[in-house]
């Protein structure tokens, strides 16, 4: 049964699910063909409970792939499925996958935990001949059913069996062609990916040339690289590209029917703060001269307190205020008025 299901994929462009339990998980196929369908290696690998580790609770972080891809669209939009992905709740079991296989796309890894490759990978997929398997490192997605019920688990799971299904729907297809983001910062390298589902048509020398092309600039050829273990599935990178909208499509050998495989992309310039991220100490020096500072680093802050202007003393006690009214000035000019207003009226006879 196991091989009929191992040609069923990667003959007949069927799709396969491995999800992983503390009970049941993919250790039990070692050995067998299956292992060769799974996208993660086994020879590592392990059940951490099983051996006495306790696991936190987590969220599973969406790579790049994984933010794109239709089986975590739980909103309207990327952005609407990344929130409604934040809200879920944690998971509380993995299994411990450090390495993957070198053909497989990882869509969600765990947030801290770390393998020989980095993050551990916990939903992956690779192609396997015309087909596709995914694995699942983690199965307490019935959590994600509080107080929501069937709306976001139900749909992982339908959209996951459709992206599976895909693979048998496309089958006819001679060839395909792929690149690892839809978008691109100036400075990043463009990976290229060329699969053909029947191994068949796949060239024989050992690579597969594609031509990459932009409104304004001549076509450029990449050689890819027929990937190790694999008969059918060839890729490459290109370092940089500037920035614009470029097309992708296969160059024979082979010489296939129907349309030509194309693909594209969209390179554009980086944010300005990320241009440049190195501290600007001249300009930091400078402003703060001409604003009566100086400038410090946190090598230099311990004379922080040494350089301060020494303060100047300010009186805490003042006099009493003297009233106005009570002073001899001015009641002799108040006296001098009235007299000076008698001596008038009185000669002017108005007395």
């Amino acid at each position: 049964q196991m091989q009929n299901l191992t040609e069923f994929v990667t003959d007949k462009g069927g799709g396969i699910l491995f999800v992983a339990g503390e009970s049941f998980n993919p250790l039990a196929y070692r050995g067998t063909p299956l292992e060769l369908l799974l996208p993660i290696e086994l020879a590592d690998a392990r059940n951490p409970t099983a051996v006495g580790n306790a696991i936190n609770s987590y969220r599973p972080e969406l790579t790049v792939e994984g933010r794109a891809s239709p089986i975590f669209r739980f909103g309207e939009s990327e952005a609407a499925s990344a929130l409604i992905w934040q809200g879920l709740p944690d998971l509380f079991w993995y299994f411990e996958a450090p390495r993957k296989k070198p053909a497989a796309l990882v869509l969600a890894e765990h947030p801290t935990a770390t393998g020989s490759e980095g993050k551990l990978a916990l939903d992956l997929y690779q192609f396997a001949g015309a087909g596709k398997a995914m694995f699942h490192a983690f199965d307490d997605t019935w959590r994600w059913r509080f107080r929501a019920g069937d709306r976001y688990f139900g749909r992982f799971w339908v959209q996951a069996i459709r992206f599976l299904a895909r693979s048998k729907l496309v089958g006819q297809r001679q060839a395909e062609i792929q690149t690892d983001r839809r978008r691109y910062e100036r400075g990043q390298p463009i990976r290229l990916r060329v699969r053909f589902p029947n191994p068949g048509l796949a060239p024989a020398v050992g690579s597969a040339t594609v031509q990459i092309e932009r409104n304004g600039l001549g076509p450029r050829k990449v050689t890819l690289n027929q990937v190790p273990g694999t008969r059918n599935v060839f890729e490459g990178a290109l370092p940089q590209a500037p920035e614009g909208d470029y097309d992708v499509r296969l160059l024979p050998p082979p010489i296939l029917d129907g349309p030509i495989p194309t693909a594209t992309f969209r390179v554009e310039a980086p944010a300005s703060e990320f241009e440049r991220v190195q501290m600007n100490e001249p300009e930091l020096i400078r402003v703060a001269a001409a604003t009566g500072g100086k400038f410090y680093t946190p090598l230099t802050a311990d004379t922080l307190l040494q350089d301060l202007p020494k303060p100047s003393k300010v009186p805490l006690d003042t006099d009493p205020p003297i009233p106005l009214w009570n002073t001899w000035p001015v009641l002799g000019l108040f006296l001098t008025l009235i007299t000076l207003e008698w001596v008038l009226r009185k000669r002017k006879q108005m007395v």
